[in-house]
């Protein structure tokens, strides 16, 4: 099924420069849904939602090893529930370098959950975060922005009807 260093390393790879937040949302679609990592992983509520301690030492450990670079680069505090720091990885040329090789093998031992990486690689951070607090719901307990990402996804949901009602506005005929 793919080592979850390597699909870490791919996360990264088709983030860019990523906040493990990031990671930690992408990893645990994989692991709840591909059952990538089922048994190195296990995914726990936490303030932001799901999180894995296993996860962050899998990072940790690809730092160490020279894969991955992190930054942690101070924020403004907007209130209390946030750290004021952001982790952001990015990969090293030896990591660039391990994941080119093995890429092609998990996208053919499971290209669905390949797939979902691009999917989710790429879109807005509070994007994935709604979606990961509306499909896995037993994982916002205790969650401290549970709030925000309902109303985050109640503004995206809102958007696209706004979208589809001006698409499907039927124009009166010209008269001619």
């Amino acid at each position: 099924m793919g080592s979850v260093e390597d699909w870490v390393l791919l996360i990264v790879k088709m983030s860019g420069r990523t906040l493990v937040t990031r990671i930690q949302k992408i990893m645990f679609i994989l692991w709840e849904d591909y059952r990538v990592g089922r048994r190195e992983l296990k995914f726990e509520p936490y303030r932001y939602g799901p999180w894995s301690r296993d996860l962050q030492n899998i990072l940790d450990r690809l730092v160490s090893e020279g894969y991955l670079n992190v930054e942690e680069v101070e924020r403004e505090r907007e209130d209390a529930r946030h750290t004021g720091v952001m982790r952001v990885y990015t990969l090293t040329e030896k990591g660039l370098e391990r994941i080119k090789k093995r890429e092609p093998l998990l996208a053919f031992i499971n290209f669905a959950a390949y797939i979902t990486v691009r999917q989710w690689a790429k879109v807005p951070l509070r994007h994935l975060i709604s979606y990961v607090y509306t499909m896995y719901p037993k994982y916002t307990a205790g969650s401290l922005i549970l709030s925000e990402a309902v109303k985050e996804l109640n503004d995206i949901d809102k958007a696209g009807a706004d979208k589809s009602k001006k698409e499907n506005a039927v124009s009166a005929p010209s008269d001619q």
